[in-house]
C-alpha cells in the first residue's frame, strides 16, 4: 500500500509516505528506477523503531485480446488501456536460505490468503480477486 502511494506521490514530491495506524507510524520511501526499486519501511512505536528494506523487480504489459475481455467481464467496466504491472519483491536482509521460512503471499495492493510459489518472496499484481478479496479468480486468460 505504501509503495503504491509513493508511486503516485513521486510525481509531485519525493517525500516519503506515512501512515499512523494502531499506535504505530509507518513511513515508506522508494528509490530506484521503475524496473528495480528499493523500498524502505520504517515502523516507529514510542521510542523504538524497526527498519526493513525490500527489493522489487517489475514487469509491465498492456493487456489485449482474451485477457482484456476477461478483465472487462470480471470488473464489468472497460480496461483503461494503461499498462499493468507485476512486481516480485523480497526482504533485502535475506537471512539463511537453509532456515525454514514462511511462504510469501500473493498481493493485489493488499495481501490475499494465497501463498506465493516461492518462500521469502511476494508477488504483487493486478490479479482479479474473489468477492471477499482473499483468493484469486483464475478461471480466465487474465
Amino acid at each position: 500500500l505504501g509503495r503504491a502511494a509513493c508511486a503516485r506521490r513521486r510525481r509531485a514530491s519525493d517525500a516519503p509516505w506515512s501512515l499512523d495506524w494502531d499506535e504505530r507510524r509507518h513511513r515508506v520511501s522508494v528509490s530506484g528506477s521503475r524496473g528495480e526499486e528499493a523500498i524502505e519501511v520504517v515502523v516507529a512505536r514510542g521510542d523504538s523503531q524497526t527498519t526493513k528494506t525490500f527489493r522489487s523487480f517489475v514487469v509491465a504489459w498492456r493487456p489485449e485480446g482474451d485477457a482484456k475481455a476477461a478483465y472487462e467481464a470480471h470488473t464489468k467496466r472497460p480496461h483503461d488501456g494503461n499498462a499493468e504491472e507485476l512486481r516480485l519483491f523480497f526482504d533485502e536482509a535475506g537471512g539463511d536460505a537453509r532456515a525454514p521460512s514462511r511462504p510469501g503471499l500473493i498481493h493485489c495492493t493488499l495481501p490475499t490468503r494465497v501463498k506465493a510459489p516461492t518462500p521469502k518472496s511476494h508477488l504483487d499484481g493486478p490479479f482479479l480477486l474473489s468477492v471477499d478479496r482473499h483468493t484469486l479468480d483464475a478461471r480466465h486468460p487474465w
